[in-house]
C-alpha cells in the first residue's frame, strides 16, 4: 500500500515508509524515471535550519497562504515550493529560487510536476530551453480526455 509522508503531498520512491512492492508497482504504472530521487542541488543542502526559515519568509506571503510558513522545510518541500512560483509568484521569488535551488534543479523538479498552468508550462520551457512535449505536466494533460462543450 502505498505511503503519503507528512513531509510532503506526493509519494517519493525515498521514503522510509514505502515498501518494494509498492516501488516495483510504481514503476510499472509509470515512467521510471519520474520517481527517481530528485537531487538535492544548489546551497540549499548546505545551510542550516535558521538560514531557511528566513529564505521562506523571503518569498511572498500569498504563495503559502494555505501553510504554516514555519513548518516549510526547504529540502522537504521543494517540490511544493517550485510549482507555487512557477504557478503564482513573482518575479523577486522566481530569483529567490534561483538562489536556492539553481537553473539545473528548478528544471529537474519542473520536469516531473504533475500539472503546471500553460503560461508557466510556456515559462519554464522558455528559460530551460526545453520543448514544453519534454514535460510531465504536458504529457499528464494530453492523457484527460477533454469534456464535451468546453
Amino acid at each position: 500500500m502505498a505511503v503519503k509522508t507528512n513531509s510532503s503531498p506526493v509519494l517519493h520512491m525515498d521514503d522510509p515508509g514505502v515498501d518494494e512492492e509498492t516501488k516495483r508497482r510504481i514503476d510499472e504504472v509509470l515512467a521510471p524515471d519520474i520517481w527517481r530521487g530528485i537531487k538535492k542541488q544548489g546551497p540549499v543542502s548546505n545551510m542550516d535550519k535558521k538560514t531557511k526559515k528566513k529564505i521562506i519568509r523571503q518569498f511572498t506571503p500569498m504563495l503559502f497562504w494555505n501553510v504554516n510558513r514555519d513548518t516549510m522545510d526547504l529540502d522537504a518541500h521543494r517540490v511544493d515550493i517550485v510549482e507555487r512560483v512557477l504557478e503564482r509568484g513573482e518575479m523577486r521569488d522566481w530569483e529567490l529560487l534561483k538562489k536556492c535551488y539553481t537553473l539545473e534543479g528548478i528544471i529537474e523538479i519542473a520536469l516531473k510536476i504533475r500539472y503546471l498552468t500553460p503560461m508557466a508550462l510556456e515559462f519554464i520551457s522558455s528559460v530551460a530551453n526545453i520543448p514544453k512535449e519534454e514535460f510531465r505536466c504536458y504529457k499528464w494533460q494530453q492523457l484527460l480526455p477533454a469534456r464535451w462543450g468546453y
